[in-house]
């Protein structure tokens, strides 16, 4: 009876402890292997630093070719224009911020240096353009939220701490929309390592305007609902690893490299996953390399782990849940997989 008795106090604290709001919801994935499509491009891509979807069309920001811009059909995934060089001139583009750039009703959105550029359907730069507010420089993140809102990901110049901005480009003001959660509060130094480590990854879906945050070094995932916050934590993280790298620049090749993108369409929310320290990504061949790809829906609940055979540095998703992903090393080919079956 008195056994009885403890398990029942034991799991009334547990499920105190699992509805606490001042902790993450710590979960772990269930593995499911989809069967992926590989497709030949009729061009090498070179260095490819960013990926979109915009209409039917499929674009990529390769920064080594002489071409900025590839816009490959969604069909037959042929190339049907390329536009962009680096320059002042019209069409041209001095310095585009890589992941602060997409698209919204068939236009494109590129951050370049502190303009936000609008291109059209065409790839021809509109002659208006948003000077994002000084105090947001540096941005890492934008996502569009409307033709005159944006997301931005942003180190705040009053606090050092890192926020996400909603920037009025019409009126050319901006508001805090959220914070990291309490382990990325630790004070910044002016290190540009530690800037590098709170990197973070966002998205928007742009029908209920949610926004969902996944952090680069943290198996963090937080999903902003209005006023909400829905935070979920990995079950591997140990957050003092990284609290205790701060001002130890000696340390930064031990840190592990969880997320390196996001994407996410009105059904799913999904992150590359690589998790191997930063050191070692360093010396590895392509070979060496395992890959995942993690699905959440917008509640923030974890769908599954998908286990990706290759290296792969960028991911986006169209409407219709097909995962399209890009290989460093071989950057001819295109792999694509779809996750209608997951429910």
């Amino acid at each position: 009876m008195r056994i009885v008795f403890y398990l029942l106090i034991l799991s009334v604290l547990v499920f105190i402890g699992c509805n606490n709001s001042n902790h993450p919801v710590v979960y772990s994935f269930v593995r499911k292997n989809v069967q992926r499509e590989i497709i030949d491009l009729d061009y090498q891509l070179l260095n490819v630093q960013d990926v979109f979807i915009c209409s039917d069309n499929i674009v990529f920001f390769d920064n080594k070719s002489d071409t900025l811009f590839y816009c490959l059909d969604l069909v037959d995934f042929k190339c049907i224009k390329r536009f962009g060089v680096i320059g002042k001139g019209p069409n041209e583009f001095i310095y585009p911020v890589i992941d602060a750039m997409g698209s919204f009703n068939d236009s494109i959105y590129v951050t370049d240096k502190y303009k936000v550029k609008y291109l059209n359907y065409e790839g021809m730069l509109h002659d208006e353009y948003s000077i994002l507010p000084f105090k947001l420089m540096p941005v890492n993140n934008l996502k569009i939220l409307n033709d005159s809102t944006y997301m931005v990901s942003s180190i705040s110049q009053k606090d050092s701490n890192r926020s996400l901005f909603l920037v009025n480009s019409k009126k050319r003001s901006f508001e805090e929309y959220g914070r990291l959660p309490e382990i990325m509060n630790p004070v910044m130094s002016s290190d540009s390592y530690n800037s590098e480590i709170l990197t973070n990854n966002i998205t928007v879906n742009q029908k209920t305007n949610q926004v969902a945050v996944l952090y680069s070094y943290l198996p963090v995932l937080q999903v902003y609902s209005g006023e909400k916050v829905n935070e979920k934590t990995l079950y591997s993280y140990e957050k003092q690893v990284l609290l205790n790298f701060y001002g130890k620049r000696k340390d930064y090749n031990s840190i592990y490299s969880y997320y390196t993108d996001i994407d996410s369409n009105e059904r799913y929310i999904i992150g590359l996953y690589i998790g191997r320290k930063i050191g070692e990504l360093k010396k590895m061949r392509e070979t060496d390399i395992m890959c995942y790809l993690h699905v959440w829906d917008w509640d923030g609940n974890p769908l599954c782990e998908i286990p990706i055979n290759s290296a792969i540095s960028h991911i986006v998703i169209d409407e219709n849940d097909n995962v399209y992903m890009v290989n460093p090393f071989i950057a001819e080919n295109l792999y694509k997989l779809s996750l209608s079956n997951l429910n």
